[in-house]
This record gives structure tokens, C-alpha cells and sequence, in this order.
């Protein structure tokens, strides 16, 4: 593994151990950047900021599914995509609970769209139509909440009836693109 990849990882571990103790508008670099053994100077080689931080961990979870070249979109994908969050579901909280204007939810919810408006367009071929964009935003903003209520405790499902049901309920032309898009991360 690169250094500079060990020095990402290094701050995300210490951010995510600080977050069990400490609310997220705590936090600040300089106190990061002692408990990872390095710093302020360090991080701000890696990241922008602390929601830089945390859009990086997201991206690490999403990638360590969704990069995976093997594996076509479907429920079980869903699943292992949520089993993966799991991991770290206290940070997930803390992360989702903030609703500063960097906040992880406003990064998930565009990295999702971007996401799928990629797939779509190397599907098809041509641009998305407003409709699609539509379809894709109605859907991401369902998927997001339903993934926060399950966060939360607040969904009497568990994760693979929640991939399921997801996986049901994603646009037909959604679906049909997202298995054949393969992301580089």
C-alpha cells in the first residue's frame, strides 16, 4: 500500500476513533492531526477539510463494494454495499447526524446521482434526458432515506429484505445500466 494511502487511512482511523467520543463540529484538525501522529500540515496534504475526510471513508466503503469488476448490479450488491456501512455504523451516524453545508449526506446524494447518470449515459450512449434525471434524483432520495432510517433503528427490515426492496423499486432503465458500468475509483 502507498504511504500516502497509509496516511489517509491513518487520519480516517483516528477521525472514526475521535467520533465515538466527541460530536463532529468538535473536531478540529489540529486535534486530529496529534491523535494520528502527524500534522495539520499532513492532512491538509490529503484533504480539504474534515467533510473531505469523511467523503473519502464513504468513498473507500462504496469503491471496496462497487469497484469490484466481478460483481454485477443487483439486491446481493445492495446487501453487501450495506453489510460494508455496517461496519462502521456509529460513524455513519455521527457522520449522517451533521447537518453542517459540507455535510456527508449532500456528498453521498450527488456522488449517487453522478453515479448513476455516468451509467446511464454510457448505456445509452447519449445524454440523460430530464426525465431520467428526474427518475434518478426520485430514486436517490428514497434509497438515502430508507438507508438512514435502517441506520437509525428506525426500519423494521434487515438488510437483505432492505436490498430487496431497493433493488426493486430502481427505474428499469437504471437498473439496466448500472450492470453493465463498471466505475474507476
Amino acid at each position: 500500500m502507498a504511504l500516502q494511502e497509509l496516511s489517509k487511512k491513518a487520519f480516517a482511523n483516528a477521525f472514526e476513533q475521535m467520533l465515538t467520543t466527541t460530536p463532529m463540529d468538535k473536531i478540529r484538525v489540529t486535534h486530529l492531526a496529534k491523535a494520528a501522529g502527524t500534522t495539520p500540515q499532513a492532512f491538509y496534504y490529503h484533504f480539504h477539510d474534515k467533510y473531505d475526510l469523511v467523503a473519502w471513508i464513504y468513498l473507500q466503503d462504496y469503491a471496496t463494494i462497487v469497484a469490484d469488476d466481478t460483481r454485477s448490479f443487483s439486491a446481493q450488491q445492495i446487501m453487501l454495499m450495506m453489510l460494508q456501512f455496517k461496519k462502521r455504523k456509529t460513524f455513519y451516524q455521527k457522520a449522517f447526524t451533521d447537518k453542517s453545508q459540507n455535510a456527508i449526506e449532500a456528498y453521498a446524494n450527488q456522488h449517487n446521482f453522478l453515479m448513476a447518470k455516468n451509467a446511464v449515459e454510457f448505456d445509452q450512449k447519449s445524454p440523460l434526458t430530464r426525465q431520467q434525471a428526474l427518475a434518478i434524483s426520485y430514486h436517490q432520495y428514497g434509497v438515502m432515506g430508507l438507508f438512514k432510517d435502517w441506520l437509525f433503528g428506525r426500519l423494521e427490515m434487515d438488510i437483505q429484505q432492505l436490498a430487496d426492496f431497493q433493488y426493486q423499486r430502481v427505474p428499469d432503465f437504471l437498473k439496466r445500466a448500472m450492470r453493465q458500468y463498471h466505475p474507476n475509483f
